[in-house]
């Protein structure tokens, strides 16, 4: 895929989208997604990793808190988690931005003068 792993769950950018990342609470059951190195797969329980598999991601570790056996809350907390951590852009998807002139360069005539 395009690494899609890449954008899951970078919980340091969770500020700028206003949401958590890649948690979800739904009832009893909390999903987290955390990328993993391309190559990993998808290290999850076996109900997450379908869900994830369908989703086409492809490397990324997850972490299940509370009661994982009512397995309706575990796949709707999986769809949540998923679709709040796609809020992220990788640089590879991020819109090219101008780099502004140094200010040394804007005012290395001024600067020279100062001597």
């Amino acid at each position: 895929g395009l690494g899609v792993s890449l954008v899951i769950c970078l919980s340091w950018l969770a500020a700028a989208c206003g949401s958590e990342g890649g948690l979800s609470w739904v009832g009893s059951v909390s999903v987290r997604l955390i990328p993993a190195p391309r190559g990993t797969g998808i290290v999850a329980a076996p109900v997450v990793k379908k869900v994830l598999q369908y989703a086409g991601v492809e490397d990324v570790y997850t972490s299940v808190v509370g009661s994982s056996r009512t397995l309706g809350n575990l796949c709707k907390a999986t769809a949540s988690a998923l679709a709040k951590s796609y809020c992220f852009l990788t640089p590879d998807l991020a819109a090219p931005t101008a780099v502004p002139e140094l200010l040394v360069a804007q005012h290395s005539a001024f600067l020279a003068k100062a001597k």
